[in-house]
C-alpha cells in the first residue's frame, strides 16, 4: 500500500490560497444578497445596512460619500473582510486537516464571522400577493451559508 506524501505547504501559500478562496466566496456572496435575492424578493437594487456601517467608518475620517459610493464602499469592504476570512480559514483547516469536529467546529465559525458582516436579507420594495411566493423561495437561502459552502469548496479546489 503506497502512502500519499502531501506536498508541505508554507503558511504564506496557504493563506494566500486561502485569502483568494475568501474572496470568491465574498463576491458570491455579495451577488446573491444584492443582485439575486433583491431582484427574486421584488426589489430593485439591495443596498445593505454594512453598506452604511463602512460609510460612517469614512465619515469619522472625513470622506462623505453619496448613495452610490457607499454601495462601493459596503462591495469592497466586504470583499475585503471575506478574503481575511478565507485566509484564517485556510491556516486553521490546514492545522484540523486530521480532526473531523476540529473541520466542524471550524465550518460553523465560519459561518458564524461571516454572518456578521452578510447579516441582513433584501426586504421586498413592493407589496403584492405574487411576491409572497418569491419571499418563500428566498427564505432558506442563509448568505453566511453561502458564504461558507462557496469559500470552502474554492479552497479544496485551490488545494488540489
Amino acid at each position: 500500500m503506497a502512502t500519499k506524501r502531501r506536498r508541505q505547504r508554507t503558511l504564506l501559500q496557504t493563506a494566500l490560497r486561502g485569502g483568494a478562496a475568501g474572496m470568491v466566496g465574498g463576491l458570491a456572496i455579495t451577488l446573491v444578497e444584492r443582485e439575486v435575492l433583491a431582484r427574486v424578493m421584488g426589489g430593485a437594487r439591495h443596498r445593505s445596512t454594512w453598506d452604511d456601517l463602512a460609510a460612517r467608518g469614512l465619515s469619522r475620517v472625513g470622506v462623505e460619500l453619496g448613495d452610490r459610493g457607499k454601495i462601493a464602499t459596503g462591495v469592497v469592504s466586504q470583499v475585503a473582510y471575506a478574503g481575511v476570512l478565507g485566509a484564517a480559514y485556510a491556516v486553521l483547516r490546514e492545522e484540523a486537516r486530521d480532526s473531523r469536529a476540529g473541520r466542524i467546529v471550524l465550518d460553523g465559525a465560519l459561518t458564524y464571522a461571516a454572518s456578521l458582516v452578510f447579516p441582513d436579507r433584501p426586504q421586498p420594495v413592493r407589496r403584492r400577493k405574487r411576491l409572497a411566493l418569491r419571499r418563500k423561495l428566498a427564505a432558506p437561502v442563509n448568505p453566511a451559508d453561502v458564504f461558507m459552502r462557496v469559500t470552502a469548496m474554492t479552497f479544496g479546489a485551490l488545494s488540489r
